[in-house]
This record gives structure tokens, sequence and C-alpha cells, in this order.
């Protein structure tokens, strides 16, 4: 469990983290690391961000991670779900509770299964594979933004797996 302060909850661990990490990284890297380095010998605790922020649940437990996400289907905070929207366009899973996101996730559930996904892999390895060649054309003709190339692979990936 993280050392906790009654004048700054759990800021300076977070301080710490970020400390590690070069200055233009994403934060989003260093409560990685809190959850995966630093605690990972416990599943699930609490970062409190006290007085800057409202305190946060950090799961390492796949196991949890599930139950908090799917079976529980735990509320999500409105500031995330505010930080999401630009990301995923609007309205999506990751936005979406309660009854609104249980309906649209067993819209879903049968694109995720293992089966489905097992046969999916030889299509997503072909896409893989075209990914790979159009990397090696670039090579050598200077600086190359993955960005839209990787955007492209993986929104085929997804349309694919869902379709």
């Amino acid at each position: 469990m993280p050392e906790w302060s009654w004048l700054t909850g759990h800021l300076l661990v977070l301080k710490d983290s970020l400390d590690r990490l070069p200055t233009d990284a994403s934060p989003f890297y260093a409560f990685q690391d809190l959850v995966h380095k630093d605690f990972a010998d416990t599943e699930i605790f609490v970062m409190d961000y006290w007085p800057m922020y409202e305190a946060s649940l950090m799961i390492s437990s796949p196991e949890i991670s599930a139950q908090a996400s799917t079976e529980f289907n735990l509320q999500r905070d409105e500031r995330e779900l505010k930080q999401f929207a630009p990301v995923v366009g609007g309205q999506s899973l990751f936005t979406m509770t309660g009854e609104e996101w249980k309906y649209w996730r067993t819209l879903f559930n049968p694109a995720f299964s293992s089966a489905h996904m097992l046969d999916l892999v030889p299509s997503i390895v072909d896409s893989v594979e075209v990914f790979c060649k159009l990397l090696h054309e670039r090579v050598g003709s200077g600086i190359v933004l993955l960005d839209d190339m990787t955007g492209r692979l993986t929104m085929e990936i997804i349309t694919k797996a869902t379709l």
C-alpha cells in the first residue's frame, strides 16, 4: 500500500513516480508504474490525490478489473468520462454506464468471444503483414509519422473483430 500523508494524501508517492519519467511523458505511465512495479504485490488499492483530485481505485488484477467494469459496472467519475470523450469521439462503451452500457456490451460480446478471436487470428496476421510491408517501404525515407498507419491498422482489426 502506498505511503499516505494527512497533508498530501498520495501526491508525494505520485510525484516520486513522475520524477522517474522523462519530463514530457504522459502521467499515465506513472500510474502504470505504481500499479505494476511499485505496488505489484497489491492487486487493488486506493490512490488519494487530496486536495487536488478525488481518490481513485487502482487495480492490477484482471479478475478484479473484470468485476469492477463488467460484473458490477461500477460508476465512473464524470471527469473521467469527459476526458475519454475527445479520444473516443463522444458516447462509447468507455463512457456509458448502467443499463445503457449493459445493452451495448451484450451486443458486442459475441465479437470478443475467445472462439471468435481465434478465428480472426489469420486475418489479423494478414493485416499486420501489410502494415509491416508498409513500414519496410518507408525505411530510409526520413521521419515517418506512425499515427495514421497505426490508426488504420487498429481500425481495420477492430472492424474485422466486430463485424
